[in-house]
């Protein structure tokens, strides 16, 4: 087989789950933050790269290419461990469900990141 076995990437995510759930609210509101900055830079790229490419080639080809860019808000979500609401839904609600944390803590990630979601975007 190659990589790891499923089960160790299963315990993996439920240890991360219980990790993200722990975390302080100082830490959810300002890793809640840096996401919503994240999606907005990536939305700078796609619109910047778009224009720039519109001069010199059709709309439509350089709306695809702009799209492109998006995926490094994306990326920086994930390497900066930064937290979307949207993001990896099944990981903290595992970690619930296999009875590593409590439905509060789940309630508690998604407000928090959800609202400082909004505000980093706006």
């Amino acid at each position: 087989m190659i990589g790891r076995p499923p089960h160790e990437i299963w315990q993996d995510s439920l240890e991360d789950g219980q990790r993200r759930l722990a975390r302080p609210a100082s830490v959810l509101a300002a890793t809640g933050l840096l996401g919503g900055f994240h999606v907005t830079l990536g939305l700078l790229a796609l619109i910047v790269t778009t224009g720039a490419l519109a001069a010199v080639m059709p709309p439509s080809s350089a709306h695809v290419l702009g799209s492109l860019t998006f995926g490094f808000g994306l990326a920086f979500i994930t390497l900066g461990r930064s937290e979307l609401f949207t993001e990896n839904f099944l990981i903290p609600v595992a970690a619930v469900a296999f009875g590593h944390s409590s439905k509060r803590a789940v309630a508690r990630l998604w407000a928090i990141t959800f609202v400082l979601n909004l505000v980093g975007i706006g």
